[in-house]
């Protein structure tokens, strides 16, 4: 029970932030699979779906986003969304993620998850999906996961019954397979569920470069000799649960812990349009989603929320220099990811 760790939970997370749990996935995986590792951990915070307050105090927005991660087969998007969040005993990966919120939906047809994900109309699960490309392919089957990607009521008629309406209030995070290589990224840009995506998730494009190769190739090497240690692993989950639970007022702990929404600022805005300009400035048409800046905040939210423990106050919590270089790098890659594979606009 976490009740009997509360001490040392609360030691952990007063020397805890995202620069830290961003340094312990990199001596984990190395710096080239590190960064789809803490997403996948950010995204894990943002389930509590804390309010995002702009800084005259009005609430415009939340924490939690959809997660994607595009590349080819073997590229370490499963080990980011599933391994190392639900964790993988037969590898020697301990679960990091928040228990009892993550369910592994491979093998489920998009038919059968329109039924499942009624029964959890009322709690926000994350639903881990590999290759979700393929379920925009099932006849009928793009409307109504547009509508769970949009959080609005889901309603889906076949010949035999009516699934919903029902309000779907969960998220997900899934890996897209996509060949690899320059003329394959222009390909999926052109897809027209693609663009659906690309509107509605934070999205992180790979590609197996020579380096990210290698950094697979010694991440695997270490894992199967034994080599890798997980030595955070029991304190970043019992983190995540105590977090959540002071988040959405879970009743052991709200007497405590008083719940925190996440104050924007004028500098986070000022550097995500910087960055806007200097890379429009070499890019023409822009190859981005305006949207993408809308992920750019709230993943740097998210990152904000890992301080949650460490400032025991009622006030919200003030972005700070490193959630902003999160968001920072973020939408600098997802620009670099486009730039190379121009695409013609689809109405999604």
């Amino acid at each position: 029970m976490l009740e009997n760790r509360l001490e040392e939970t609360l030691a952990f997370g007063r020397r805890l932030d995202v620069a830290a749990l961003s340094r312990y996935l990199t001596e984990m995986v190395g710096g080239e699979l590190g960064g789809d590792s803490l997403v996948a951990l950010l995204q894990q915070y943002a389930l509590c779906d804390a309010p995002l307050v702009a800084p005259g105090g009005r609430v415009t927005g939340s924490t939690g986003f959809h997660l994607a991660l595009l590349g080819p087969t073997g590229s370490g998007k499963s080990f980011a969304i599933d391994d190392l969040v639900r964790g993988d005993p037969r590898r020697g990966v301990p679960a990091h993620g928040l228990p009892g919120r993550n369910r592994y939906c491979g093998g489920i047809t998009p038919a059968r998850f329109l039924r499942i994900g009624a029964y959890y109309s009322d709690r926000a699960m994350n639903f881990i999906v590999p290759e979700f490309n393929d379920w925009f392919r099932y006849p009928g089957m793009v409307e109504p996961l547009k509508l769970a990607l949009e959080q609005r009521a889901v309603r889906w008629e076949t010949t035999q019954s009516t699934i919903g309406p029902y309000t779907f209030r969960s998220f997900f995070s899934v890996s897209y397979n996509v060949r690899d290589g320059a003329g394959a990224r222009s390909g999926v840009m052109r897809d027209p569920y693609f663009v659906a995506l690309e509107d509605r998730m934070l999205m992180r494009f790979q590609t197996m470069t020579r380096n990210r190769f290698r950094a697979i190739d010694a991440s695997t090497e270490r894992l199967e000799l034994g080599e890798v240690d997980f030595p955070w692993a029991d304190q970043i989950r019992d983190h995540l649960t105590l977090t959540h639970a002071i988040q959405t007022g879970h009743r052991r702990v709200a007497d405590r812990f008083p719940r925190r929404a996440v104050r924007l600022s004028r500098a986070l805005y000022d550097r995500l349009q910087a960055v806007s300009d200097e890379l429009l400035s070499r890019t023409d048409p822009p190859t981005l989603s305006p949207r993408a800046r809308t992920r750019a905040v709230r993943l740097a939210a998210s990152a904000a929320l890992v301080r949650v423990l460490a400032e025991r106050t009622a006030g919200p919590v003030s972005l700070r220099a490193p959630e902003i270089d999160v968001a920072d790098q973020f939408y600098r890659e997802e620009f670099a990811a486009r730039a190379t594979a121009p695409r013609r606009a689809l109405a999604s």
